[in-house]
């Protein structure tokens, strides 16, 4: 690898290691980045820019991370927009990350900046696992304690509150603080928004939710670093939505109105392509009769119900409560007698 260096009458080109400099190579592809690697190149940075289109797709990073040798920095550029794409190219091998656009369109730059750094340093909660299955289990549209308390009993990892008040499941801030602190050690609560601003986001962190779901429409989530945020996708049409490269997002199906507890299924082969690249909630139309072949399925991290064992919105059914969890978990006696 040579650079360039001037005087005042010729150019002469001299090696940059005899110059006792590192070189950072940009490449845009595999053909390229085997190139800088054959050439001996330590710092390797691949743009995701599509410099002649100017379109930006992270699997340019993806691609060429499979080729870096140890010791080989890399170095993700351009189209790096949330916590979610660092962490996810982190795990890639990448050491280092160029992010220009994604700052310089904030009214505030230092700010986004220290809101992502903060959201970086707030890792999503370890659950529990219980029993045999290795799927979690996440119940939503909690209201009421007694719900939620035989939940985390038969070994639900996440309590989900939606806190969205147009839900017919709604729940109020007042609902948590009385509901949290009786959860056993390891069970989460989580907070389910729709559009939600930073000040909601804290609002239910101070009442002791721990983990947001946000269902939302803008590209940009700048909720402050407050929790670790799940994303919550709801499928339609074809593949997932480009900008959603979170590592763990929630699957749930479209519907315009009610942003969630559809009591409809989502393809399960679409969810099954996603959840090989990262970590998946599966949501939508689950009940007992139907999780088992769900879980074949798609193989998710985890599973989440809320119409599928209620008796009426918001007001769980014990029975259906108990045989979903004991069919995720393997353990059901019940499993095919259910009625719904």
């Amino acid at each position: 690898m040579q650079v360039a260096t001037v005087d005042r009458y010729n150019l002469r080109a001299r090696p940059v290691r005899d110059l006792q400099l590192a070189a950072v190579v940009e490449v845009h592809n595999t053909e390229e980045g085997r190139r800088a690697i054959d050439a001996g190149a330590t710092i390797i940075g691949v743009n995701n820019r599509n410099l002649r289109t100017l379109q930006v797709d992270l699997d340019a990073s993806r691609a060429v991370a499979a080729l870096l040798p140890k010791g080989v920095i890399g170095i993700s550029e351009s189209g790096l927009k949330t916590p979610a794409d660092l962490r996810s190219m982190k795990s890639l091998g990448y050491q280092a990350f160029l992010m220009g656009e994604r700052f310089m369109i904030e009214p505030d730059p230092g700010a986004a900046l220290a809101g992502l750094m903060a959201s970086l340093q707030t890792p999503l909660p370890a659950h529990r696992r219980l029993g045999g299955g290795g799927t979690a289990i996440k119940i939503c549209g909690i209201t009421r304690r007694e719900d939620a308390l035989l939940a985390a009993e038969l070994g639900a990892s996440y309590i989900g509150f939606v806190l969205w008040p147009q839900s017919p499941r709604a729940a109020s801030l007042a609902d948590v603080r009385a509901i949290v602190p009786a959860l056993p050690p390891g069970v989460i609560p989580v907070g389910v928004f729709v559009d939600p601003t930073a000040d909601d986001i804290m609002a239910a962190a101070e009442a002791g939710i721990r983990v947001a779901q946000v269902s939302s429409d803008a590209v940009e989530l700048s909720l402050g670093g407050a929790l670790p945020v799940i994303r919550a996708v709801h499928l339609e049409g074809e593949g997932i939505a480009p900008d959603v490269a979170d590592e763990l997002v929630l699957l749930d199906a479209r519907d315009p109105v009610k942003r969630g507890g559809t009591g409809k299924t989502v393809d399960w082969n679409r969810a099954a392509t996603i959840a090989r690249s990262r970590r998946v909630i599966l949501a939508g139309g689950l009940t007992p009769l139907n999780v088992r072949e769900a879980i074949d399925t798609v193989r998710p991290y985890a599973v989440d119900v809320a119409s599928g064992v209620e008796a009426s919105p918001g007001i769980k059914n014990h029975d259906l409560l108990r045989a979903f969890i004991a069919t995720v978990r393997g353990t059901s006696s019940t499993r095919g007698t259910v009625r719904t």
